[in-house]
């Protein structure tokens, strides 16, 4: 318990102005993120936390928690925020194929992306008098089959022109350019924290001019806060502590040694990745071995594999 309610406190020292919710914001249910973003809002100032198409069911109590964070303005459907003399509009969204990744959600429904757009843009843009209307996306853009950007994202660029810039997630893309659909930049900096996306503007005649957007990749080059980094090593020895010690594993416990990358990519074809069919393999011989009178088949779902395993210079 002590060690939830740790990340979003830091987001707020690192910089981070508002965020958004994802699908796996919700992998342990509406009841348990409630706890953690009210356990962060304890712990230190966060971030303004943006979710506009959230439906609460009115009969189930497993998310009157997280509804009471909208009450208490720790959740947000919208934010307006002064910067330079510009009032930026953001609002947040999550897409159909994120919720459909995230069935534990439930009793929470998503009311449909591009009408909640809709209706949050033209209200920020009229009504709230915002020069500047963000959408944070959690629902991502893929690639067709004829190399041309598409998905939920590119929709909802094309859909509702009242946004200004999409910045774009879950699909894990690395756009090394904005894909531009009808007067809308849309943006997304791939996963795992490992690049940064830098979208700077000028701002003449009451519209947005010279737009320059590029990605910073997160490596050694970067210096290091001091003080962030401290609360990393801090946030580091709990879950040592807690979390790996009771399991009699350390951080410097080799979990695995491979001579060749071990891969899923979901992105391409799944048939020619190896790691499914590894895990598959493994949970075959385990219930095999373990439980009478065993099983012919099993199965593992891709989208339940985060990483690859890659072999680097030691293979451990």
């Amino acid at each position: 318990e002590e060690s939830t309610g740790y990340q979003l406190p830091l987001m707020k020292k690192m910089g981070y102005d508002a965020v958004t919710l994802g699908n796996h914001e919700f992998d342990f249910g509406p009841q348990a993120l409630a706890n953690i973003i009210a356990q962060s809002a304890d712990n230190g100032y966060v971030p303004s936390l943006v979710a506009s198409n959230l439906i609460f069911s009115k009969k189930d109590t497993a998310d009157d928690a997280l509804e009471a964070l909208f009450e208490k303005k720790i959740l947000n459907t919208f934010l307006i925020v002064e910067r330079n003399g510009l009032r930026i509009g953001i609002f947040g969204i999550l897409g159909h194929v994120a919720t459909g990744n995230s069935p534990r959600m439930l009793p929470v429904k998503f009311k449909d992306p591009v009408k909640t757009a809709r209706k949050y843009a033209r209200y920020l843009k009229e009504t709230g008098k915002a020069d500047i209307v963000i959408c944070l996306s959690h629902s991502g853009i893929t690639m067709d089959k004829n190399g041309e950007w598409s998905g939920e994202d590119v929709l909802l660029a094309r859909q509702v022109p009242e946004i200004d810039l999409i910045i774009s997630g879950h699909t894990h893309i690395l756009l090394e350019k904005p894909v531009f659909v009808n007067g809308t930049h849309v943006v997304l900096a791939g996963s795992y924290g490992a690049w940064v996306g830098r979208y700077e503007l000028d701002w003449e005649n009451g519209r947005i001019s010279q737009p320059d957007a590029r990605i910073i990749p997160v490596t050694n080059a970067v210096p290091i806060d001091t003080a962030i980094q401290r609360l990393i090593t801090e946030q580091e020895q709990v879950i040592s502590e807690q979390i790996l010690k009771p399991c009699n594993l350390f951080d410097s416990t080799v979990v695995a040694e491979t001579s060749f990358p071990l891969i899923c990519n979901l992105d391409t074809l799944l048939e020619d990745s190896n790691l499914g069919l590894l895990i598959s393999d493994a949970i075959l011989s385990y219930v095999n071995s373990n439980n009478h009178p065993g099983t012919d088949i099993s199965f593992f779902p891709a989208g339940l594999i985060s990483d690859n395993i890659i072999p680097g210079k030691t293979g451990k």
